[in-house]
């Protein structure tokens, strides 16, 4: 298993799109993980774009949770798709 960390959205996609032409998509699980902030509140998601799969979870008042927080509970969201 690799994983791979972009610094931007742009190298994100440049990498996916290098996969994609060079592996084929059946060969691969791309997982995207996100979180958003809406009125307060916040929330993480993470999405499968080989299996059009997508998990998301309410957490709660984003004074209870730090962005290490959110990406950590993506993370286990997109360990959930995996298995």
């Amino acid at each position: 298993m690799e994983i791979y960390i972009e610094k931007s959205k742009i190298e994100a996609k440049k990498h996916h799109e290098k996969i994609f032409n060079s592996q084929g998509k059946e060969n691969i699980l791309q997982i995207y993980i996100n979180e958003s902030r809406i009125e307060d509140n916040i929330e993480t998601a993470a999405y499968c774009s080989t299996t059009e799969q997508m998990k998301h979870r309410y957490l709660g008042k984003d004074i209870d949770y730090n962005v290490y927080t959110t990406e950590l509970e993506a993370i286990e969201l997109a360990g959930i798709m995996i298995k």
